[in-house]
């Protein structure tokens, strides 16, 4: 926290967890946007047969970036944030919130008001899975959307 024992950002645990999962997919995206859009062009001209489209990644790269410049390496890329960040954030704050809620249940199983000892290994991995399945069926449609602008079949919009 600061000095004075107030924390920096004032805000809720839950959104505190939202914000900085934001923040971490928004500097992750600079790295992984041109890939991600390389993977996806790979598997569009594999899928369709198409034997005029570039066969490596150097070649996707190269042709992305002499169509647009650097705006073309990042190509969905806004789509990828659009999906990602409500992806991340909501599965980070529906894991911490599921995993306190069985953490004081079975304290309270036992008399406790809270327990300070971590859940088994396959209630942490249930849980996971419910807060990932969640933020997947939440975040699908835009998934979809990002997936064809990446690939070439729904315009050059990003």
């Amino acid at each position: 926290g600061a000095p004075g024992g107030e924390p920096l950002l004032p805000l809720p645990t839950s959104a505190l967890i939202a914000v900085s999962s934001g923040l971490s997919v928004v500097v992750s995206a600079m790295v992984r946007a041109p890939l991600d859009m390389v993977k996806t062009q790979m598997q569009a001209a594999s899928a369709s047969g198409a034997s005029g489209r570039s066969s490596s990644s150097a070649a996707v790269l190269r042709a992305a970036f002499a169509e647009r410049g650097v705006p073309g390496l990042y190509r969905g890329a806004g789509l990828a944030l659009a999906r990602d960040v409500p992806f991340f954030s909501l599965n980070l704050v529906l894991y911490e919130r599921l995993r306190l809620a069985r953490r004081r249940q079975r304290a309270s199983s036992r008399g406790a008001t809270c327990s300070g000892e971590e859940l088994p290994v396959y209630e942490a991995i249930l849980i996971g899975g419910v807060s990932q399945g969640f933020a997947g069926f939440a975040t699908n449609p835009i998934d979809v959307l990002k997936t064809r602008v990446q690939a070439g079949v729904a315009g050059s919009a990003s």
